[in-house]
């Protein structure tokens, strides 16, 4: 009985070493929740860009920086304007606070931060709009739209792609065509294997139902698919809505 509370406390003292001494090395998490760089547009040509991550990448960060987050951050973000770069007027905490040469519609912004760490690190950047963009290593840059674009200028006449689903939007064509391909992947989806459609096929066969019973059953299924995926949707939006507060600013501030 002794050599067994022994071999106990032999067991528990190597568990609390393990985890005291894991606990002072802070380990970068590049395939965890990513960054996230919230961008708000704060007057006519000024915007802020905040950034937070969880806490044991805030902590890589700091010990990366020697203890200087801000300073860090504001050599690692930057925003540009039609190729001009917007001033970095201050850094309060994690957000950065940029000024434009002119009134602020559309940006370029860059994210560097945690790349030079590891380059597996990528970074969300979202703003009010609903839109943004991801920044990795091979791709720090992203255009986003701050302000709800008008009708397309005809003056252009090119097609770009943008991260931007409002802007993506915005453009004449393409929410028939989004919703087409919709219609169409939910067609073939309806076509393959699972979902139990054999069974649900088999019930009204079975039961000798008539035709309308099919119709009934078929609307069934399509209503409640939808359903499902408009509550994932919009849980899903208030989700990344609210995420990019992580807590980070307390910790800075600790």
């Amino acid at each position: 009985m002794r050599s067994l509370h022994t071999g106990v406390l032999i067991l528990l003292t190597a568990v609390l070493a393990l985890l005291f001494g894991s606990a002072r090395t802070a380990q970068a998490h590049p395939f965890g929740t990513p960054p996230v760089v919230r961008v708000e547009t704060t007057g006519p040509s000024a915007i802020s860009a905040t950034w937070s991550a969880q806490q044991d990448d805030v902590a890589v960060l700091r010990t990366h920086s020697g203890g200087d987050v801000p300073g860090y951050l504001r050599a690692h973000i930057a925003v540009r304007q039609d190729g001009s770069p917007c001033r970095a007027d201050r850094a309060d905490g994690m957000t950065l606070h940029f000024v434009c040469p002119r009134p602020v519609d559309r940006i370029t912004l860059t994210v560097t931060a945690l790349t030079d760490i590891n380059p597996a690190y990528r970074t969300l950047s979202v703003t009010d709009l609903g839109g943004g963009g991801l920044h990795t290593a091979k791709e720090p840059a992203r255009t986003l739209a701050l302000k709800s674009a008008g009708p397309a200028d005809s003056t252009s006449g090119e097609w770009s792609w943008t991260s931007d689903l409002t802007s993506l939007l915005d453009r004449g064509a393409a929410l028939p065509v989004a919703l087409l391909v919709a219609a169409a992947l939910g067609a073939l989806h309806a076509c393959a294997p699972g979902h139990g459609k054999s069974l649900a096929a088999g019930d009204p066969v079975g039961g000798r139902g008539r035709p309308r019973d099919a119709v009934w059953l078929g609307g069934i299924v399509a209503v409640m698919h939808a359903l499902s995926v408009a509550v994932l949707a919009v849980g899903s939006w208030l989700v990344e809505k609210n995420a990019p507060d992580m807590g980070t600013g307390q910790l800075l501030a600790s």
